[in-house]
């Protein structure tokens, strides 16, 4: 996963990379490492300054504190009431929104789109839960990013 490094702002891989790659390296591969390091990537475009202050200088191991900002939260937490009503509400929100544009374009290719566009839905109360931590601007992209590609998808797949 070293390669999502190659992401980032270029000075932030002149101080970090090597770090961060012997860290990354060390980590099991999985799917929230690589959302997390995803979306570090786009906190870091939006915001480059914030991974690249002072403070960063090391922790007691001698290693500096930027692979725990850019995690955001441990894989294994669990989700507090709050957070799963906000992560259910987004998901019927979502799902409703997808429901009113099938009713409003009685149309086949609208209809594909839409319909594409539902495993979407289910991703996003998983994606917020899992981006928890991080940026607005960076669940936005990703989560946003995600929609614009199975929106892409279906309209595509329409034309056929």
């Amino acid at each position: 996963m070293n390669w999502l490094l190659k992401l980032y702002p270029r000075a932030w891989r002149q101080r970090y990379e090597c770090e961060m790659e012997e860290l990354v390296g060390a980590q099991p591969k999985t799917f929230q490492l690589f959302l997390d390091l995803l979306a570090g990537a786009v906190d870091a475009q939006f915001k480059p300054q914030a991974h690249l202050q002072p403070e960063d200088a090391g922790l007691s191991n001698g290693r500096s504190n930027v692979f725990a900002r850019i995690k955001g939260c441990s894989a294994g937490e669990r989700m507090s009431f709050k957070e799963a009503f906000q992560s259910g509400a987004l998901t019927i929100g979502a799902a409703l929104l997808l429901a009113t544009m099938l009713f409003v374009w009685r149309d086949p290719a609208a209809e594909g789109v839409v319909m594409t566009m539902f495993p979407g839905v289910l991703a996003v109360g998983t994606m917020s839960h899992s981006l928890r931590g991080h940026s607005t601007q960076a669940k936005v992209v990703l989560i946003g990013g995600m929609f614009l590609i199975l929106f892409a998808i279906g309209f595509l797949a329409s034309l056929l």
